[in-house]
């Protein structure tokens, strides 16, 4: 394998420190790295994200106004910047376990301990380029695998990612097709969420049913309600005042019923019950085929709504 060349990489270096960002610059450039923007604070390292297809993230997590573990997740949601792959090297002087599993779960591919050799950090490159861990795709968290053992389900969890730096480094391939790898693995990501939660709310949606038929216990129930009003509560916030707006309106029906079951979930209104698997049964749709829903969702929320006004 040909030895890296990183002139085409794309660096962002968010580190609150003129003179310690100096020194990093310098060290990064020695290494061959040409494209390194300088960020001082939160704001600017957003928006030089936002700007263009990034490939690495070297960020402190005491840069001034940044919430780190809601940034990283906005980056890897693709809520933010065009990368959700990027490489992520967190820089930070904690030692506490406890304080190194929470940078962990942000997302981060890699954590540097601070002080540090700015030629250390600049050498971590190399590492970058080698094959990627697959990424747990979930809807709160997208990120590296951590776990050293596999679990049922894994399979469907896990999606192997393009490696942005190597592609470039290694691979030479032009941007316009390290952006075509990302788009299509992105595409593949939010397939999976949609399917993820479309999954859950059918699943819980049984739960909940079989509760009625003597099945389960009143805490498992209670739990169950509650999820269930978490998915709706995510559909509604992802697609309100979107084109897919419908999946919202489906939802906000879905959790009024839910929400009116739990105010007496052991002895709940029965035309309430009986509306749970046909409103799931129409979220679940419109999550699946957004375009092909809209007629159908639409004429049911209607009917919902009517109900709720009269009931």
């Amino acid at each position: 394998m040909p030895p890296p060349t990183y002139d085409k990489v794309s660096v962002v270096l968010a580190e609150p420190q003129p003179d310690m960002s100096a020194v990093l610059e310098t060290a990064l450039s020695t290494r061959g790295l040409r494209d390194v923007t300088i960020c001082h604070d939160a704001d600017s390292m957003l928006r030089a994200i936002d700007a263009k297809l990034v490939d690495v993230l070297l960020c402190d997590i005491g840069l001034d106004g940044l919430d780190f573990r809601a940034a990283m997740q906005s980056i890897r949601h693709r809520e933010i910047g065009h990368n959700p792959f990027i490489h992520i090297v967190a820089m930070s002087g904690v030692s506490r376990r406890d304080q190194v599993y929470r940078l962990i779960g942000a997302g981060v591919d890699d954590l540097i301990r601070l002080p540090m050799d700015p030629k250390r950090v600049a050498s971590r490159f190399d590492a970058l380029t080698r094959p990627r861990k697959p990424f747990v795709v979930g809807e709160t968290y997208i990120g590296p695998n951590r776990r050293k053992t596999p679990r049922a389900g894994d399979g469907f969890n896990l999606l192997e990612v393009p490696n942005s730096l190597r592609s470039k480094s290694i691979d030479k391939l032009h941007v316009t097709r390290v952006r075509d790898a990302v788009d299509r693995a992105w595409s593949e990501v939010e397939d999976r969420i949609r399917r993820s939660r479309r999954d859950a709310i059918g699943t819980l949606t049984k739960r909940v049913l079989g509760f009625y038929d003597g099945r389960g216990t009143t805490d498992e129930l209670q739990r169950d309600l509650r999820y269930l009003i978490a998915q709706g509560e995510e559909l509604i916030s992802r697609h309100r005042n979107t084109e897919t707006a419908h999946i919202a309106e489906i939802a906000a029906c879905m959790t009024v019923v839910t929400r009116r079951i739990m105010r007496s979930p052991t002895a709940p209104a029965p035309k309430d019950v009986k509306l749970m698997p046909h409103l799931a049964g129409a979220t679940r749709m419109s999550v699946r085929a957004p375009t092909d829903a809209v007629d159908t969702v639409g004429e049911i929320v209607e009917l919902i709504r009517d109900y709720l006004k009269l009931s």
